[in-house]
Formats: structure tokens, sequence, C-alpha cells
């Protein structure tokens, strides 16, 4: 049973990655530290953790969010100004820029990851027959730390979410990697990470172990 100690946490994580997302794609306003973020802010991601928990996809946390957001006297405007109560995102999902649109897959994901959906398994007749999975944005994958050169610290498995694919190297993709003490990016741009199923390297990528 998830209790609300359990949901306050997950909702932490998820607010710093889409922060970070927000970040890395050069939001020009980007959300606060969890510390920092005023109580409506955790409260709506609280929330945004509560629906998705009941099997909100992406498309209805953004509409169940637009939704707190004018009955609470928001607006749309071009810019996101708090105390005008203003915000560019209150739009239709499909209306929504791409950015804006991943970190909603971003969000769903990252609960799916911290509530036991770690295994994202293949389905059977891939299994069956082989056959290889393609990743997709918002798919959990397994991140390989590369730990530290003298041993303090050894290569682990992190449970990442993937945030981009090269539609010409499917097998390269761009990873958000959820670590304990906090969230990181790796993004395309930068390199990304490729896929290694035969061997554990760091800065690699693989599908998580069947149990």
């Amino acid at each position: 049973m998830t209790t609300p100690e359990d949901i306050a946490r997950i909702a932490r994580v998820a607010h710093e990655a889409n922060r970070a997302w927000q970040i890395a794609t050069g939001d020009p306003d980007p959300s606060p530290p969890w510390e920092q973020a005023p109580a409506w802010q955790r409260d709506s991601a609280v929330a945004g953790v509560t629906q998705a928990l009941a099997g909100a996809g992406p498309e209805e946390l953004h509409e169940a969010w637009a939704r707190r957001k004018l009955a609470e006297g928001w607006q749309y405007g071009p810019a996101k100004n708090a105390q005008a109560r203003t915000h560019p995102s209150l739009v239709r999902y499909d209306l929504l820029p791409e950015t804006e649109r991943r970190k909603d897959e971003l969000f769903a994901a990252v609960v799916r990851a911290l509530t036991g959906g770690l295994q994202d398994p293949v389905p059977s007749r891939q299994q069956e027959q082989g056959e290889q999975q393609v990743p997709s944005v918002g798919r959990i994958v397994h991140y390989v730390s590369y730990g530290t050169p003298g041993g303090e610290y050894a290569s682990q498995c992190r449970a990442a979410v993937v945030t981009e694919v090269n539609v010409e190297e499917p097998l390269q993709v761009g990873l958000c990697v959820l670590n304990p003490g906090g969230v990181f990016f790796r993004p395309l741009a930068e390199g990304g990470c490729f896929q290694a199923e035969g061997e554990r390297r760091g800065g690699t990528w693989h599908w998580p172990e069947r149990t």
C-alpha cells in the first residue's frame, strides 16, 4: 500500500525530474527546487502522483492539471506568471510543445519507476520469439553507473526513463537517470547512452532484468 508519505517522496522526485528537464530544455522560468517550491506547486505534484497511481497517463495528467489551474483562477498566457496567474501550457494536450508533452511523459514514468513498475516486461510473444524490443520515450530501462576509479562506489544499475530516441540509431537514447540523491540527464546532444545487454559497462543502458 502506498502511504501519503510515500506519495510525498515520489512527488518530490518527480518534481525534481521535471525541474531538471525544464533546465535541460532551456525553460526560461524553471520550477524552484522542492524545498523552495510554494505549497500550491508541491500540492500539484502530489495530486499528479495520486492520479498517476490511479492509472492516469500523460494526457490525462495534463488535463487534470489544467482543470485544477482553471479552478484556481489561472488562465492561458504567453508567459508563466504566478502573480498574474497565467500559464502558457493551459491549452489542449495536442497543442502543447513536444518538450511539454515529454515532461508529462517523464512525470508518469518516474511514478511508475518508483512504485514497482521497473520491470516494464517484454511481451510474452517477443520473449518467446526473441524479438528485439525497441526503446521509446517514457519506457523504463536500467542505466549502469560508472562507479569511482578508486572503488569507493561500485558501478550499479539505476532506474532510468527514456527521454529521447535517435531515429537513425534506435539503440542510442537520451535518459533521465533516477539516483537516490537526485536525477540527472544523459541527453542525445551530449552523446546519450547506447544499449549493452550482454555486459554491464558504465554509461550504457539495458532492459530491466526479469524476475
